[in-house]
């Protein structure tokens, strides 16, 4: 998935115990596509897992998105 970086600004948010995706993957996929030039958000969160951050990540998201059309600038964790 890191082998082309995205065009278009990302957000990405993972949990650190996520049980279905490690952790390590989300931050090997950032390092990637950071390394090669994309804006890449990344928020790692410390009291879920996967399907409870699923849920809880969401608003988070969205506001991403919203910003975005707004068209404030974007924030990257590179």
């Amino acid at each position: 998935m890191g082998s082309t970086a995205p065009t278009a600004p990302v957000y990405i948010y993972h949990s650190l115990f996520d049980e279905l995706i490690p952790y390590t993957v989300a931050e090997t996929v950032r390092k990637q596509w950071c390394a090669k030039g994309a804006k890449v958000t990344f928020h790692t969160d410390v009291l879920s897992e996967h399907n409870v951050l699923a849920v809880t990540g969401a608003p988070s998201a969205v506001g991403y998105l919203a910003a975005r059309f707004r068209g404030v600038p974007v924030p990257s964790t590179c």
